[in-house]
């Protein structure tokens, strides 16, 4: 329904909007089927050493192993205020390069709350998106918030009106 009412002659976004019991941060979320934009993520070698070296940062996340992390220590007043420079507290530096570039590559987002309000706004999905994977990403997203813990949850399109949905708890 949300689909058929949407009024863009773009490709809007569905959104969930959803009036809860909690503040704040709510939990981490993976969407099963969910575009967030792609991140270039590379593992450190001589080639992207030999381009920051150069001046040359066309990278998002950079993912380093113990034993190549001092070749990139020189670098560090470059990468470090872009928030660049590898580390163990998010995943970037580690023994397993292969695996954490798998698992950042995954659209991850954590759900937060508003400020004053219990209320979670979150992009499930786009118009021009199959059914079957917005339901999905919407019923990930319940199964995140906790459906006892959910009082509306509302539907829309980026032009279009909100449309309310019941959940089962």
């Amino acid at each position: 329904m949300v689909k058929t009412t949407s009024l863009s002659k773009f490709d809007g976004k569905i959104e969930a909007h959803i009036l809860g019991f909690d503040m704040g941060n709510i939990g981490e979320i993976a969407f099963p089927h969910l575009e967030l934009g792609k991140k270039k993520i590379v593992i450190l070698d001589d080639k992207i050493l030999a381009e920051i070296k150069d001046g040359k940062v066309n990278f998002d996340i950079l993912i380093a192993t113990p034993v190549t992390m001092p070749k990139l220590l020189p670098f560090a007043k470059i990468l470090g205020p872009k928030g660049l420079m590898p580390n163990p507290k998010n995943g970037t530096l580690t023994d397993k390069p292969e695996e954490a570039v798998k698992r950042l590559s995954v659209a991850k987002t954590m759900i937060k709350s508003e400020k004053k309000a219990p209320v979670i706004h979150q992009v499930v999905g786009t118009v021009s998106q199959k059914t079957e994977e917005i339901i999905a990403n919407i019923n990930e997203l319940i199964k995140v918030v906790k459906p006892i813990k959910i009082k509306k949850l509302v539907l829309c399109a980026t032009m279009g009106p909100g449309i309310k949905c019941e959940v089962l708890k």
